[in-house]
């Protein structure tokens, strides 16, 4: 038997931002039956969201996923399970289904918390979750399961269809908000499409491009330049550093304090 005591965390399972949670709390006594056994208590649950789209491509009833992290109190201590993928070679279709995904063996925290406050945190971000207990305890989770989990490889192709698409979208935005700045996102962008990609490659080459990299500088700067022309701004998380940084972007560092830096050095104003 499991008691529910905290919280259920979803997010669409498709170019995930960061994610942290941070929580002090004490698992009551209630837990402990009048037999006098503790019964495990989840604490949270990080579970994934598949879009319509996805939900419709694998005729499934529902937008729901297995958790991809459940943390539990176990009898005094902070117990973990994650997903594993069953065949590491199953494709990106195969695995929206539920059924591809089992659990891993678990882990424990070695230090006991019994019934006292205990502070807990859990970061999900550049492709891997990390676990802390009271700040001076931590796992990190980064295998092929988490990746395979958490990121598609999903990209828009830069050709002429895709940029008159987006300014058609971002028309609308303009005229729906009067704030200078826009956030166009640009973070965990997979190149692997458009390293095979014939349209991909051949404009890397027409444009002088070095790699895949410089090929999503080229396309946020694109865009940028676009909304510049609207008297906007754009905003773009940390990634866009990657390959050049747009001459005008603001940079939003969820990644920690380096791409702040490096963007602050080059004259951009930065969002932490």
């Amino acid at each position: 038997m499991y008691l529910a005591l905290f919280v259920k965390i979803s997010w669409n399972r498709v170019y995930d931002k960061s994610r942290r949670l941070s929580v002090t709390l004490a698992v009551p006594e209630i837990s402990i039956d009048q037999n006098g056994t503790p019964h495990p208590v989840i604490i949270t649950q990080i579970h994934g969201r598949l879009t319509d789209a996805q939900r419709d491509l694998i005729g499934q009833g529902d937008n729901n996923t297995p958790p991809m992290l459940k943390i539990y109190w176990d009898n005094g201590n902070v117990r973990m399970k994650t997903k594993e993928v069953k065949k590491i070679s199953d494709t990106t279709t195969e695995l929206l289904h539920k059924d591809v995904w089992g659990d891993d063996e678990g882990y424990t925290f070695p230090e006991p918390v019994g019934t006292n406050k205990f502070k807990l945190e859990v970061l999900v971000s550049g492709g891997k979750m990390d676990v802390f207990l009271n700040e001076n305890d931590s796992i990190s989770y980064s295998n092929i399961h988490i990746h395979k989990w958490g990121v598609f490889e999903n990209i828009l192709c830069p050709k002429e269809e895709t940029f008159q698409f987006l300014e058609n979208v971002l028309n609308e935005v303009v005229a729906l908000f009067p704030s200078e700045y826009i956030h166009i996102g640009g973070d965990e962008a997979p190149k692997t499409q458009w390293k095979n990609s014939s349209e991909s490659q051949d404009l890397i080459k027409s444009e002088g491009l070095k790699d895949e990299h410089e090929l999503q500088n080229y396309f946020i700067t694109r865009m940028e330049k676009y909304l510049n022309s609207k008297g906007k701004q754009i905003i773009g998380w940390d990634e866009i550093l990657e390959g050049g940084l747009a001459p005008n972007a603001t940079v939003m560092s969820w990644r920690g304090t380096n791409g702040a830096v490096e963007a602050a050095k080059s004259g951009h104003n930065v969002v932490m």
